[in-house]
């Protein structure tokens, strides 16, 4: 039988991933950080927040996601829905099409501006 561990975090747990190991999930919230909470509960599969930070992080309705399970797509599209987070957004989708691959010259084009 397979055994998985959750983690549900509040504002004073330790967030434990990653370079902002240190911090608590209020201090990531004061200093902005708001996007790697999120990433993290949309890309792990054993990270959940509490109701109070999903409403705090607009995390309702279809973003929502039933734990142990992980959505990467869902963060691509929570991304779009929310203001702050939109200029991140451009970058995302040119890494989630992959499919597209574009030539050295081509990007030396566009790294010169022509």
């Amino acid at each position: 039988m397979e055994h998985i561990t959750k983690r549900v975090l509040t504002k004073k747990s330790k967030f434990k991933i990653g370079k902002y190991c240190d911090y608590t999930i209020n201090e990531l919230l004061e200093l902005n950080k708001k996007k790697e909470i999120v990433s993290a509960y949309f890309k792990l599969t054993s990270f959940d927040l509490n109701d109070e930070l999903k409403e705090l992080l607009n995390i309702k309705g279809k973003f929502n996601i039933k734990k142990p399970s992980k959505n990467p797509k869902l963060y691509v599209e929570w991304i779009k829905n929310y203001a702050e987070f939109r200029p991140f957004a451009t970058k995302i989708d040119a890494i989630m099409r992959k499919e597209q691959r574009i030539s050295k010259g081509k990007m030396s084009r566009i790294n010169q501006g022509h």
